[in-house]
């Protein structure tokens, strides 16, 4: 059976989870930086405004808005080529890091852009990696908090 299509609207903001696989996504500092450099660049290219982060073990949760319907997938696939490359170069290991494809939620900027966004910062904590959001270097939260 063929894939469903996802919907992406440009111009709105999405709400954008990728499940980690067997592996964790993120080990260590390095992986993180290496993750946060590779979103950075593939969001860049792709021309998606990157609003909030949180990058987990056990996933990567974003929150976007793609200028096309297009870009979002465009960055999507940007960051899974290139850091899957790099961590199985690094870990001496093959084969997929992510379980599936992405998820992603269209939101109504008025509304949900930042509940959503207080979500996605908060995942640090809902994992038990934390004690407060503003504690998990590899958030966005440090960021909005200053």
């Amino acid at each position: 059976m063929a894939r469903l299509a996802r919907l992406s609207i440009g111009g709105y903001p999405h709400l954008v989870v990728q499940h980690a696989g067997a592996r964790a996504v993120v080990s260590d500092d390095d992986d993180a930086d290496q993750l946060l450099g590779v979103l950075r660049a593939a969001t860049v290219e792709a021309d998606v405004g990157l609003h909030g982060y949180a990058l987990l073990p056990k996933g990567l949760w974003l929150l976007v808005t793609p200028a096309d319907a297009h870009g979002l997938g465009r960055a999507m696939q940007s960051i899974g080529r290139r850091y899957v490359r790099w961590v199985n170069d690094r870990r001496r290991e093959r084969g997929g890091l992510f379980d599936g494809r992405y998820r992603a939620a269209l939101l109504e900027a008025e509304t949900e852009l930042l509940p959503a966004l207080r979500y996605i910062e908060s995942q640090p904590v809902r994992a038990g990696l934390v004690g407060a959001p503003e504690e998990y270097r590899w958030s966005s939260c440090r960021q909005h908090v200053g």
